[in-house]
């Protein structure tokens, strides 16, 4: 017995413990010369206790021999990883819901699923008023009102004429930067900024994210790369290229016309929506800009595309 407890405490053996009936043996006796005790033992080192930290021992009960079987399980562990899982689900279909009444362990999935059908019918949009006034319920005509809408603020009235701007500024670029800048670009440069791009960001209208490219850049780093180049030595660029989604978000509860839906990349104030960053980032700068007195160099702040209700700052 000695030389069995050198041997546990030498491999740092741990008691696993065990459920049930106390005793693992009986000599079948009746009266004082029934012996029980608990000679068998489950034991375990502290690498199998890491990997199987809920494991259990249960003592089954006797049947014909004079030890009880021991049964070794992780149902415990089991029955926590689909905990987790079912709580996983259960934050999907809340993020999939918005509901945000959603009350911890309450698994009816069925509620989700159906709320996220109500939210995908809310957010269909039937019908919009166009710059007329007039209500428009066709899907071709929806698209219209929209491109019509964005076209309408993303064009200035009036073009600026560079040169006459130009034509007054000494130039600051010399040759060798002028050099530096109208180089080739290389296949290494290209393929450096995709790989630093996020690989599972939203895809783009073609469906692929820029995961799809990092995985096969071997076969398309030639292609990109000369598109790439292209565009900077020729200006010559293919405009489905630059196709984007635009999501639309609300402002109130039904939307008559665009002036009542804001862009997902809008950040100033929304119901619902944090805009602390914005806020720290102003302060920051300002803060920089009435503080900086060094150098002879000055700051200023403007404010650009203010839209109000009549009228739209350039």
């Amino acid at each position: 017995m000695q030389h069995f407890r050198e041997f546990v405490q030498e491999e740092a053996l741990l008691d696993l413990g065990f459920v049930g009936h106390p005793f693992t043996l009986c000599n079948r006796r009746n009266g004082d010369s029934c012996i029980k005790m608990r000679l068998d033992r489950a034991m375990c080192d502290a690498q199998l206790c890491s990997h199987f930290p809920l494991v259990m021992v249960t003592h089954l009960p006797m049947s014909g021999a004079d030890h009880c079987p021991l049964l070794l399980d992780n149902m415990l562990e089991l029955e926590r990883e689909l905990s987790e899982a079912w709580e996983k689900e259960e934050l999907y279909w809340q993020a999939r819901a918005r509901d945000q009444h959603l009350k911890a362990r309450d698994k009816n999935t069925k509620y989700f699923h159906a709320l996220t059908i109500m939210r995908r019918s809310q957010n269909l949009i039937m019908g919009l008023e166009d710059g007329d006034g007039t209500w428009v319920e066709n899907g071709g005509r929806i698209k219209e009102v929209v491109l019509h809408y964005f076209e309408n603020i993303f064009r200035a009235n009036e073009v600026c004429q560079p040169d006459n701007v130009l034509g007054v500024v000494s130039g600051r670029v010399t040759s060798e930067m002028n050099q530096q800048l109208t180089k080739r670009i290389s296949c290494e440069l290209v393929k450096k900024v995709v790989f630093e791009m996020p690989p599972d960001k939203s895809p783009g209208p073609d469906g692929m994210t820029v995961c799809f490219f990092q995985k096969i850049w071997d076969i398309v780093s030639f292609d990109i790369s000369n598109v790439v180049d292209s565009f900077f030595f020729s200006c010559d660029f293919l405009r489905k290229v630059n196709n984007t989604h635009i999501c639309l978000v609300p402002k109130a509860t039904y939307p008559r016309n665009m002036t009542r839906f804001s862009l997902s990349a809008y950040s100033a104030f929304l119901p619902g929506r944090i805009i602390s960053d914005n806020i720290l980032i102003a302060h920051e700068m300002l803060h920089f800009m009435k503080t900086n007195k060094s150098g002879k160099e000055s700051s200023m702040a403007i404010k650009l595309d203010m839209s109000q209700a009549y009228d739209r700052v350039e």
